[in-house]
């Protein structure tokens, strides 16, 4: 693989956000929204797309860019996150190729270690943000627990 973008579905679902990409030009990131691509809505459905010939295939919306970019083959797969679908993972070569089904299916699962890897990083973002209010509570809260009963 020569490049590879995650791109995770905003709040409203509705649209799909560049968060990490590896490989590519600002020029080809920045080609315009494949929100809409068959091949990324076949992904969002829950299918691994590949695509042998990017420049030519119906299914890529801007084959130009790929030929510009030197992008052959494309495999996408769905990111999922606790059984839904949140996003998709693109992995891009500048030489045609077959994928297997063995690489997709390995991709596929890679695509599942990044969507754990993705709630994970969230759940600590989370805690990170409520930790001033956590804080805060323990002043106004001082006294703890023992687990003894007391002697009132």
């Amino acid at each position: 693989m020569d490049a590879a973008t995650i791109r995770l579905l905003d709040p409203s679902r509705q649209k799909l956000v560049l968060e990490a990409a590896s490989g590519l030009s600002e020029t080809y990131l920045n080609r315009g929204p494949i929100d809409a691509e068959a091949g990324v809505l076949a992904a969002l459905e829950g299918t691994p797309i590949a695509i042998s010939d990017a420049a030519d295939d119906s299914r890529v919306n801007y084959p130009e860019a790929a030929r510009q970019e030197g992008i052959q083959s494309i495999l996408v797969t769905p990111i999922p996150i606790r059984g839904k679908i949140n996003g998709i993972l693109r992995l891009l070569t500048r030489a045609r190729r077959e994928f297997t089904p063995l690489e997709i299916e390995f991709v596929a699962a890679l695509a599942e270690q990044c969507g754990i890897a993705i709630e994970h990083a969230q759940i600590y973002d989370e805690q990170q943000r409520q930790q001033p209010k956590v804080s805060a509570a323990s002043l106004l809260y001082p006294f703890r627990y023992s687990g003894k009963p007391s002697a009132c």
